[in-house]
């Protein structure tokens, strides 16, 4: 059985979404949504810089759908979109859409063959890459091996600190370790295979360059949170965004 819990028309969004964070379950049901990169399917206006992770962030999410029901499997189990879908979903047809604009005046943007790209307040979509074979390859590299991972190919030391985070409660700590080994495992595994034919820089600015193109890639999750945090650190960039 689903229960509507009510139309939007006709509220402003603070009326919405105080009623949405007095629900039953919210506060869980809040930090799932975020963990999945929920936020990414607001409206440009709505997702700004950390926005996107301070609570509230679903609440605010349900202001801008038209429907929001609950089902006995668990509080805010379904969010029906306004029609013509949410911003942060992948644009059809070639038309590119702006998924986040910052505040630096930089933004993210996603093609219509689906690939993102960062681009800083000077540069346009004029100066992305008609043809982008390495960035490709790399994409499939990483959602290849994002596939391939599971909670088994833990570290015994990522294992420990899980568990811990679990005994204590601390659900949220032991999704985001989880994630964060997910993560290492998939760049790990990419550079391997790449370390000879690109220049690598893990530890500062962009993950890799295409020494003969110069096009600039970041391999990162495709969590709201982590798409918005690299917009933030790398604001005069310009780079593919490659996300699993």
């Amino acid at each position: 059985m689903i229960l509507a819990v009510g139309a939007l028309t006709g509220r402003t969004l603070g009326e919405v979404a105080a009623r949405v964070k007095s629900l039953p379950g919210y506060s869980l049901a809040g930090a799932q949504w975020e963990a999945q990169g929920g936020a990414a399917v607001l409206a440009p206006e709505v997702v700004v810089e950390t926005a996107l992770v301070r609570e509230g962030a679903l609440a605010r999410a349900v202001a801008a759908v038209e429907t929001v029901a609950a089902s006995p499997q668990g509080p805010l189990a379904v969010v029906m979109l306004k029609k013509g879908g949410g911003a942060g979903a992948a644009p059809q047809g070639n038309s590119p859409t702006t998924i986040i604009r910052h505040r630096g005046g930089n933004r993210q943007v996603v093609l219509g063959n689906g690939q993102r790209w960062h681009l800083p307040r000077d540069k346009s979509l004029a100066d992305i890459p008609v043809d982008d074979p390495v960035g490709d390859q790399l994409q499939e590299a990483v959602t290849r091996a994002a596939g391939e991972w599971g909670p088994d190919l833990l570290s015994p030391r990522e294992r420990g600190a899980i568990d811990k985070a679990l005994r204590e409660g601390e659900y949220w700590l032991a999704r985001l370790l989880e994630r964060e080994a997910r993560g290492r495992y998939v760049e790990d595994r990419v550079h391997r295979q790449f370390k000879h034919l690109y220049d690598w820089s893990r530890n500062k600015g962009v993950d890799v360059i295409d020494p003969e193109m110069g096009t600039q890639y970041e391999i990162l999750s495709g969590t709201a949170s982590n798409l918005a945090r690299h917009g933030r650190r790398m604001a005069g960039e310009l780079f593919r965004m490659i996300t699993f």
